[in-house]
């Protein structure tokens, strides 16, 4: 019996009940919601003639002439208003193989996202399955424009030298898609978007499909136009060729798709409306901002040889009293978090690594330079009201360590924790939730700065028929470890860094915040390049926020321009010294009062309103707009070289039949209050005197 979904009326207006934060998409009318449930009925059905949206080859043979003849079902319950689960079920008679594509589909919101479980129910080892593509489907193209491929460069893009000092990482890129181009994204060495984006947008002909691909891991995405059949998307493992033994199950990457009619930067909403109620994690059941966060410990010391560009000098010089002079110093600052970076470790960074054991302040703090271990110091922060966050790297086992040397079968010989062995992830599990309770952390801090690549490769060459299974096992433990500790501290959220942004993929998105997106700003900030710093988070901020609504990075300076260039999501990373007399402290106080203020418009719709480039003779705009309270700001950025003092701009969202409240700042402090026309409104003129200068627009309908 063929199974159908339940489209009730215009579904985009079902009351969608938030909590805190949470931005409300009541009354704002999205068609793609129903265009994504009629793709789903059609892509999840029990009709064995509908194409499936995945492929594989499986005994040699591919998917496509196989599963005619397998058994299909589909299962469909409702999880709640908001969510309807579809399962389709595919059984092979023969060998017992289950593929089970587990489904959700969002009645408040956009997007498809399912994840595939495979199972070998026989009793007899499985054929050879390889080339597994959780996603496989065509977009039709049109006639008369070459689609395009919408996608962003990742943390560290090809060719773009040194990763200190890359300044286009995640910028927005289009990729003409004529008959006959072939695209490939995947991941380097292990790593997720070191070098590309795992998401990514088709359009052809004002309609298209985002597709985010869930992998921490080896992960390969194929965007092909086929001459006269259309644009071939295709992701899922790069390596992949593996029989699976009687009663075992694996996991492919998970996969969300918004499919989407009308323009480009509409679609991009559609997506961040789903993240915010579906996929952005949560602190105690609620969607939280990332924090104004103070991070300069390590950076910057009161020695006159102290120097920032010497990994031996920062591990020297980062110590219990050094902290303690960072955090008195920021007293009266409202900031919302005290950050500890890796270097507090025994035997520094990254030599360090792996020393890791209980009890945890006694193991792990280096015993000279943290005599007394972290928590005087975690207490401390509390005292002032504030929220510790604390550096681990629980992947990486560095020679000699404790873990090195107490527990050997824990690691490979390449120093990789092998998150894949249930005993070593229970291990880190216990180990992480201890720290978290012993220092009452505010944000887990979890780096990798270990490619794990090598290490499952290694795995792979002793079984030639097992080729994949080392990297599925780690990867499963690792979002598992995740979700037990989050499980376990529901008040305390987990940082995403990965030696930057290199696991900024949907799975991660689910599980914590990257407060850390790129190690490109390091070199900037340590040299007193603000204006360097200032360009590369506001590429990033532009790039980044299609998809992924709430990111911060290493930022510095308190001044409107280089301050409000550091801000994303509402919240910010500050990396400047503060300590020194006549620092400008009450600039900086109006700064993060000015984040606490527009922190509200972070939660809404999302544009960009200038080409986004690295140019520093450019303008960059953007434009945060809250269409259900018919408000939102603009933030405009003139860089240092950009010639121009004025630039028009044409802000979306406005009605020109109402009239709007304007207010400008480009200072902290208001400079300009008028009445506007919509109509005018729709054609702004930014003036902006200083070369570099900002300037902050809120409006607001009457």
């Amino acid at each position: 019996m063929k199974t159908h979904l339940k489209v009730i009326g215009v579904v985009s207006q079902l009351v969608f009940l938030m909590v805190c934060c949470e931005p409300a998409f009541a009354s704002v009318p999205d068609p793609s919601i129903d265009i994504n449930h009629r793709w789903a009925e059609k892509a999840f059905a029990e009709d064995a003639t509908s194409p499936l949206p995945f492929s594989f080859v499986y005994g040699g043979k591919p998917s496509s002439e196989l599963v005619s003849s397998w058994q299909r079902r589909v299962v469909q319950t409702y999880l709640d208003k908001n969510r309807i689960r579809r399962t389709l079920i595919l059984t092979d008679p023969e060998t017992k193989l289950e593929i089970r594509d587990v489904a959700t589909l969002y009645t408040d919101t956009a997007g498809v996202d399912w994840m595939i479980h495979i199972t070998n129910h026989g009793k007899t080892d499985s054929p050879i399955l390889e080339k597994f593509r959780a996603v496989d489907v065509t977009l039709a193209a049109n006639t008369k424009d070459a689609p395009v491929l919408h996608s962003l460069y990742g943390c560290y893009p090809p060719d773009s030298g040194e990763i200190f000092r890359v300044i286009n990482g995640w910028l927005p890129v289009d990729v003409p898609l004529p008959e006959g181009k072939r695209v490939e994204y995947k991941g380097v060495g292990g790593k997720a978007t070191w070098a590309h984006s795992s998401i990514f947008n088709v359009e052809s002909g004002g309609r298209g499909v985002i597709t985010a691909v869930g992998w921490i891991g080896q992960w390969l995405g194929v965007v092909e136009h086929v001459k006269n059949k259309g644009v071939r998307i295709q992701a899922g493992m790069e390596n992949m060729h593996l029989k699976l033994r009687p009663g075992e199950t694996i996991r492919t990457p998970r996969i969300i798709q918004l499919y989407w009619h009308g323009k480009e930067a509409d679609a991009y909403n559609s997506f961040r409306r789903m993240m915010f109620a579906h996929i952005l994690p949560r602190l105690n059941g609620k969607l939280f901002h990332p924090p104004i966060a103070y991070a300069g410990t390590h950076l910057f010391s009161d020695d006159p040889n102290f120097n920032p560009h010497k990994l031996e000098h920062i591990n020297k010089y980062t110590t219990e009293a050094n902290a303690m002079k960072h955090l008195h110093a920021i007293a009266d600052l409202e900031f919302e978090y005290f950050w500890m970076d890796a270097f507090f470790t025994r035997n520094g960074f990254s030599s360090g690594q792996g020393n890791y054991d209980f009890p945890v302040d006694k193991v792990t703090p280096d015993p000279v330079r943290f005599p007394n271990g972290l928590k005087p110091l975690a207490d401390a922060v509390l005292k002032q009201d504030k929220k510790f966050i604390v550096w681990y790297e629980p992947e990486r086992v560095a020679w000699n360590t404790v873990i090195w040397n107490k527990y050997p079968h824990f690691h490979d010989r390449l120093g990789l924790f092998n998150m894949g062995l249930p005993e070593a992830r229970e291990f880190m599990t216990k180990y992480l939730d201890a720290v978290i309770k012993e220092y009452k952390l505010g944000c887990l801090r979890i780096d990798c700065c270990i490619n794990p690549l090598p290490s499952w490769q290694e795995v792979d060459k002793k079984d030639p028929n097992r080729v994949g299974m080392a990297e599925i096992r780690y990867v499963e433990g690792w979002y598992r470890m995740l979700d037990d500790i989050i499980q376990k501290n529901p008040g305390t959220f987990i940082d995403n860094c990965a030696g930057g942004g290199t696991r900024l993929e949907i799975e991660m998105c689910a599980r914590s915040i990257p407060l850390w997106r790129t190690d490109a700003v390091i070199y900037p900030i340590n040299a007193g390049d603000l204006n360097g710093t200032a360009i590369r988070n506001q590429v990033i901020t532009a790039g980044l926020s299609r998809y992924i609504p709430f990111t911060t990075g290493g930022s510095s300076g308190s001044s409107p321009y280089h301050f409000r260039s550091g801000i994303s999501g509402g919240g910010i990373t500050f990396n400047q010294d503060v300590r020194p007399e006549g620092y400008p402290r009450e600039q900086l106080k109006q700064a993060i009062a000015e984040l606490k203020r527009i922190r509200k418009y972070f939660l809404g719709d999302f544009y960009t309103l200038t080409k986004v480039t690295v140019d520093p003779k450019d303008w960059c705009i953007t434009q945060y707009h809250r269409p259900v309270e018919k408000d939102g700001m603009i933030m405009a950025f003139r860089r240092h070289e950009a010639a121009e003092s004025t630039m028009k701009c044409r802000p979306h969202g406005i009605d020109p039949k109402l009239n709007y409240e304007v207010k400008s700042y480009t200072d902290y402090k208001l400079s300009d209050s008028r009445r506007m026309s919509g109509a005018e409104l729709q054609s702004l003129e930014l003036k902006i005197d200083k070369m570099p200068g900002s300037v902050l627009v809120e409006y607001k309908a009457l």
